[in-house]
């Protein structure tokens, strides 16, 4: 029998590696809001939505001159660029083939992004996800944020399966709390980790896509 039923896949990070477009892209944001942020502020943003995220910025920087609706439409208009202007951008070597392969073991899959919206189905619909998953679910589409488990849990829900037959492929932090808090089998993919975020409470780490690693899923 196989380990497990359905497969979670966060997106930034794991699925693509967009973090050093957000990064610059976070940079001219900064610049236009006329701010200074640490590292540790940095770090503190990477796998939140973005709704925690423009709350986080307003309670680290109260200089900022814009409204907190203001400011998540300011920040989604600058990351959602960052994507469509990326025309390098690819999926990260590998997982597609991981979709392939699970999609034909019969394996139940989904996208659960922190990412709006907007963000989440651009991706979706540039690389023609939908050939693989069975079900996409956004930061807009949740209460709670990453750690919170809301997210997978949905997804849980959302593709039929019971939270400890799911696996969830994550890279940040939150994320993988998130996904230990709601049950589940954790891989850490630190194959595009650029902020080094601490890992260690996923239940195993994959620094690339492999058949190898793959058989370790599918059991």
């Amino acid at each position: 029998m196989r380990k497990f039923d359905a497969v979670l896949f966060d997106m930034d990070g794991v699925l693509i590696d967009s973090e050093s477009l957000y990064s610059k892209a976070d940079e001219e944001m900064f610049r236009f809001l006329e701010i200074d942020v640490t590292m540790e502020e940095r770090v503190a943003l990477v796998g939140v939505n973005l709704k925690s995220g423009s709350k986080l910025l307003l309670e680290y920087h109260p200089e900022i001159k814009y409204t907190y609706d203001e400011l998540m439409e300011i920040y989604e208009n600058s990351l959602l660029a960052a994507l469509q202007n990326a025309d390098e951008l690819a999926l990260i070597p590998g997982v597609e083939q991981w979709l392939k392969s699970l999609h034909e073991a019969g394996v139940k899959l989904a996208v659960a992004s922190s990412s709006t919206k907007k963000m989440v189905d651009y991706i979706v619909e540039r690389f023609g996800l939908l050939r693989y998953v069975d079900f996409v679910i956004n930061g807009d589409m949740v209460t709670k944020s990453k750690p919170d488990p809301e997210i997978f849990l949905r997804a849980a829900e959302g593709v039929g399966v019971a939270p400890e037959r799911c696996a969830v492929v994550e890279d940040s932090k939150p994320g993988i709390c998130a996904a230990k808090d709601a049950g589940m089998y954790c891989v850490a993919f630190s194959g595009a980790n650029v902020f080094g975020a601490d890992q260690s409470q996923a239940d195993v780490c994959v620094d690339e896509y492999t058949e190898e690693t793959l058989c370790h899923l599918l059991g």
